[in-house]
């Protein structure tokens, strides 16, 4: 048995692409899925310390409380998959209850996400044209991280991997299914 726990994003749910393809790989290696859901977080914008903290607290409190009383021993394979804020509870939650054996795919994660990798390993998806994350503090990250973690980036990409061309974001796209397949 294979169990997949998906940690979404604030706005970022797991109908948008990261997410929808993410499942859809998942479920064709014979994982199950069980998806993380926030309610009623509220709207967060970068740089703003208050409302991210709100929303992080609210977010923490939501996923201990959903996760809470799932074995994660008795799955042969466990992956953590999240976005932006999801990728950071995704790693503390890892941190706080001593899973050493999980798998970590971090898409667009935040600063606050690699300060908490460690002890697993995993995959990083990286726009080089995130607002939220700057490619040099990745780069040091990854210093760290060493062999445990692969550095997947996207030129001119944004925190959704997103350019805002179509043709060249199905692209993205693909190049990020296609690398997520080999991985898992």
């Amino acid at each position: 048995m294979k169990l997949a726990v998906l940690f979404p994003g604030i706005g970022y749910h797991s109908d948008k692409p990261l997410f929808y393809y993410t499942k859809k790989v998942l479920k064709a290696a014979g994982y199950e899925i069980k998806e993380v859901r926030y309610t009623d977080l509220p709207h967060v914008t970068r740089g703003d310390r208050e409302s991210m903290s709100r929303a992080y607290g609210m977010a923490h409190d939501q996923v201990w409380a959903e996760l809470e009383g799932t074995d994660f021993s008795g799955y042969e394979k466990v992956v953590f998959a999240g976005k932006s804020l999801g990728s950071v509870l995704a790693a503390e939650y890892t941190s706080a209850h001593k899973l050493n054996d999980v798998y970590h795919i971090s898409m667009t994660p935040v600063e606050d996400t690699l300060k908490l990798l460690g002890g697993c390993k995993g995959a990083i998806f990286h726009g080089l044209a995130d607002p939220w994350l700057d490619s040099s503090v990745t780069n040091e990250y990854m210093k760290t991280l060493g062999n445990d973690y692969k550095l997947y980036t996207y030129e001119n990409a944004n925190h959704s991997l997103e350019t805002g061309d179509a043709l060249t974001d199905l692209s993205i796209m693909q190049s990020f299914v296609k690398t997520l397949t080999e991985l898992i």
